[in-house]
């Protein structure tokens, strides 16, 4: 079944940092991007400088110092280049079944300089920009638009992402299936397990790091080779291929052998694969 993921850009795909701020303070960046002026500026109503000459006055700052401010931000903004790479990745795998589209609130000048940032934009197969709609998030007629344009009859087939909760509750509310961005790692994560069989990716896990299946305590650093994990893959699996009964680096050879060694013969196992780990070789 094809699939649709409906992603933010701002603070998903793309991160500015203001902790460097100095024309402005990061409370002030705050109260200009969630004033209604900004609102209009993102809905395509007002310019940039129109924008900043009527929340110079709003907010009693100094319109130069908003502008200078604003550019300060746009110095630090970088797209998260690793999510983009794995976002292709997954469509790649999905073979043509996700199309994923851009719905994010943004300005006009603003939409410009990321793409400048992101000259590869054919991850996207769609954009839904609040300047060219006229609405912004969490707006549910911004939501149903993006529904209707995609011809999406059924919204649970959807994903949303976005790092503002409002805007993710939005996109519920219409059976969307949304996510509230956290770290690029878990969203690619929470992806995998929406869009692809977790059995099937569990065996694949399995098969590509077949004999390297090692056992750890938790907080402590040593990796412990162990024959009791080794046991419960194989009863579990019912697959000699993905264990080790063998010391660390033995040969292929070496860990079929051993195998084939505890199938035909009756033997005392050790729990340990080598020296002991966490404990002492002796009683007291």
């Amino acid at each position: 079944m094809a699939r649709t993921l409906i992603l933010d850009i701002g603070d998903v795909l793309c991160h500015w940092s203001i902790e460097n701020l100095t024309a402005i303070s990061p409370q002030s960046l705050h109260a200009i991007t969630r004033s209604p002026t900004w609102s209009e500026l993102e809905r395509g109503c007002i310019s940039e400088t129109e924008a900043i000459r009527a929340i110079s006055k709003e907010l009693s700052l100094d319109p130069d110092a908003i502008d200078t401010g604003l550019m300060e931000c746009r110095k630090t903004l970088r797209v998260d280049q690793e999510l983009t790479f794995q976002l292709k990745e997954l469509k790649a795998e999905l073979g043509g079944h996700l199309k994923v589209y851009a719905m994010s609130n943004i300005a006009k000048e603003h939409f410009a300089f990321v793409k400048t940032l992101l000259s590869d934009w054919d991850l996207f197969d769609g954009e839904f920009l609040s300047f060219e709609v006229g609405m912004t998030k969490p707006d549910l007629q911004f939501h149903q638009h993006v529904l209707d344009s995609l011809n999406l009859s059924d919204p649970s087939s959807a994903i949303f992402v976005d790092d503002k909760v409002a805007n993710v509750n939005a996109a519920r509310s219409f059976g969307i299936h949304g996510i509230v961005f956290d770290s690029s790692t878990a969203l690619i994560r929470q992806l995998r397990n929406l869009l692809m069989d977790p059995v099937a990716r569990a065996r694949r896990f399995m098969t590509v790091n077949a004999h390297k299946h090692t056992s750890c305590i938790q907080d402590v650093a040593p990796v412990i080779f162990d024959h009791f994990a080794q046991f419960l893959i194989q009863i579990e699996l019912n697959d000699d291929s993905v264990i080790s009964l063998s010391p660390p680096g033995a040969s292929n050879a070496d860990v079929k052998s051993d195998i084939r060694q505890a199938r035909s013969q009756a033997k005392a196992w050790n729990f340990f694969n080598g020296p002991p780990v966490g404990t002492t070789k002796t009683c007291k």
